[in-house]
Parts: structure tokens; C-alpha cells; sequence
């Protein structure tokens, strides 16, 4: 999960992030918890995440890396919950509860991996999101 790709699609070794407790290793999870935000009020936390990418992102790799990865995974949970949104708002009374259920499980994997995410950056190491789209 950690491995990165090469240009060939073969792993390459992940890079080693910043010592755990660390400036870095704490505004990199930063980055992560502020996604969590999106999961209350969106989309607060799409936006104190472009901050840090913004701002301290110039400063460190490892947090403009982990800034982007958070980055990716809320862009792309916002899209799809917006074209989910469309589509309630357009269907049918038979899909309301499939996209319900869409909503719940989208909600309860944006609240894992969000923390998880976090977890990984407080105690350096580089984490990438499953299912996101590469965007940053």
C-alpha cells in the first residue's frame, strides 16, 4: 500500500517520511484530519487540506505528498457524492435506497481511511489512498 509505482508500473521502494513527532509528521496528519471535516461539514475540510498543500507543501515534500494524497481522496469522494446527489435528486423511489446505502458506505470509508491516513503521517510514513483519483 505504501510502494510506489515507477513509470513502468513496477514498485519502487517507498520513501521514508519524516521522524514520528516531528513538525512535518504533525501538519502532514493535519492534512489527513482536516479531510474528516468534509465528512460533517463539506467542504470545510477539502479546503483547510489545499492550505497546508499551499502553504507548508513548498516547505516539505513529505507534507505536500501526504497534503496531496488527502487531497485526492476527498476530491474524488465529493465528486462522486455529488453525481450520487444528481442522481437522488433525478431517479426513481427504487434507487433512493441503493444510494443511500452508497452514502453510508462512502461516509464510513471516507471516516477509515481518514484516520488511518492520519495515523500513518503522525508516525511518518507515506500513506496513498485506494480508490482515489490521482489529481495532485
Amino acid at each position: 500500500m505504501n510502494a510506489q509505482s515507477t513509470s513502468q508500473g513496477r514498485p519502487s521502494a517507498p520513501r521514508p517520511g519524516p521522524r514520528p513527532g516531528t513538525d512535518d509528521a504533525r501538519v502532514a496528519s493535519r492534512a489527513h484530519l482536516f479531510g474528516l471535516a468534509n465528512l460533517v461539514v463539506w467542504p470545510l475540510g477539502i479546503v483547510g487540506t489545499l492550505v497546508i498543500y499551499l502553504v507548508r507543501g513548498r516547505r516539505s515534500p513529505y507534507v505536500r505528498e501526504q497534503a496531496a494524497q488527502a487531497l485526492n481522496l476527498w476530491l474524488t469522494l465529493s465528486l462522486v457524492i455529488i453525481c450520487l446527489i444528481v442522481n437522488l435528486v433525478t431517479m426513481f423511489i427504487g434507487s433512493v435506497l441503493f444510494i443511500l446505502v452508497l452514502f453510508v458506505v462512502l461516509w464510513v470509508y471516507g471516516l477509515v481511511t481518514g484516520v488511518i491516513g492520519a495515523v500513518a503521517a503522525r508516525h511518518g510514513r507515506s500513506f496513498r489512498y485506494p480508490f482515489a483519483w490521482r489529481v495532485f
